[in-house]
């Protein structure tokens, strides 16, 4: 179940014709999901501020959604220089080497 990707090469020279380049990805597509903000407070339990502002991080909701990025850009990558690296999806829940 690859998924074919189409996209156009965004650092182009304006002067240039703009490039288009197809690759596959192969595994389940992941969808970006809601997103969820935390504010960011001390060892004491207090908001961390900068510039008058309280710290903010937000981050999408779906664990995975990261290594599907990280198989997404690795594919533009090799079809971009012509090799292609293949390894298998490893899920968020799958240990750290």
């Amino acid at each position: 179940m690859g998924e074919n990707t189409k996209i156009q090469d965004k650092t182009h020279n304006p002067s240039e014709e703009v490039r288009e380049m197809q690759f596959t990805v192969y595994g389940k597509q992941i969808t970006q999901g809601s997103k969820v903000s935390h504010v960011i407070h001390d060892k004491a339990g207090n908001p961390v501020m900068k510039n008058g502002r309280v710290v903010v991080v937000t981050r999408a909701d779906n664990p995975n959604l990261d290594n599907w990025r990280q198989q997404v850009a690795a594919a533009a990558f090799g079809a971009r220089s012509g090799s292609v690296r293949k390894r298998p999806a490893r899920s968020a829940s799958s240990s750290h080497e």
